[in-house]
């Protein structure tokens, strides 16, 4: 999970500059963005992980606000060909099959977002009324999760079907062809919020877990140290920001995707030979 979290620093800088039309900054600036970016987030993390959910459920209602908007006005087309708002919309894409799918790609795009549900175990100790909470909170999430990456697929391919241009970001380089520079300033900015909410939990599962492991005396004990106002454990904050800084100079998503896949994939296997 460290190195997943080294993902999202580049992507919130990608993001931005396609939300501010600023493809022309330099690295330098990026770089400072994506430093205090990181800076942003390990101080949210080391406020306490009650501060962490009501983060991440501001991040999430700021994020789907705008996709479940332009959803709306993109199937208002689909009968009609054009959107309430005057957009076209083209029926057919929806079940229209790219020329050349890169298979590989998708596996693992598929596999980073589908996966990690067994993370969310290692905050189990910070939650109170777990045998109620996990399940609801798990499907509660899990309806979320799904029609949030399947209704806005099938509302942008109306939009747009150019497959070969499908990047990260590219909802917005769609909602500033069809809807005007507004759109996408705001579908940007969304999508920034969605990378600092997953950035915010990723700490949370790399900290907690090696936290968690030293309090059960299979690190060393230093790492379970806490503050004592927000009992963050500011020990494995540290740990696990030192690790994801390591990764950020990839730079490439791909790079990086392919090794956290790799690990998360040798992970999992050792989860389901434990569970055997």
């Amino acid at each position: 999970s460290a190195v997943d979290a080294a993902l999202y620093p580049g992507l919130f800088v990608t993001y931005l500059k396609q939300a501010l039309d600023l493809e022309g900054m330099s690295s330098e600036v990026a770089w400072t963005i994506q430093i205090l970016f990181v800076a942003f987030v390990i101080a949210l993390n080391l406020a306490g992980i009650n501060e962490v959910g009501h983060g991440s459920l501001a991040f999430m209602f700021l994020l789907l606000a705008p996709f479940v908007a332009i959803t709306l006005i993109a199937f208002s087309g689909v009968f009609t060909g054009t959107t309430i708002t005057g957009w076209e919309f083209e029926s057919k894409n929806l079940v229209e099959t790219p020329a050349s799918p890169d298979w590989a790609a998708f596996l693992a795009i598929l596999l980073w977002n589908m996966g990690s549900w067994e993370s969310t175990s290692v905050a189990a100790g910070e939650v109170a009324n777990i045998k109620e909470v996990f399940p609801q909170a798990l499907a509660i999430v899990f309806c979320i999760v799904v029609a949030n990456y399947t209704l806005p697929i099938l509302a942008f391919s109306g939009l747009d079907s150019d497959w070969a241009a499908w990047d990260n970001g590219h909802y917005v380089e769609i909602s500033r062809a069809v809807g005007g520079p507004g759109w996408g300033v705001v579908l940007g900015c969304a999508q920034c919020f969605s990378v600092a909410g997953l950035f915010a939990n990723g700490v949370v599962q790399n900290a907690y877990q090696i936290c968690g492991m030293a309090e059960q005396g299979m690190l060393p004990t230093a790492i379970a140290w806490r503050l004592p106002y927000t009992q963050a454990p500011w020990v494995a904050l540290v740990v696990t920001l030192v690790i994801t800084c390591s990764m950020m100079p990839l730079g490439s998503f791909t790079a990086i995707l392919g090794i956290d896949m790799s690990l998360y994939c040798a992970a999992l296997l050792l989860e389901i030979a434990a569970l055997i």
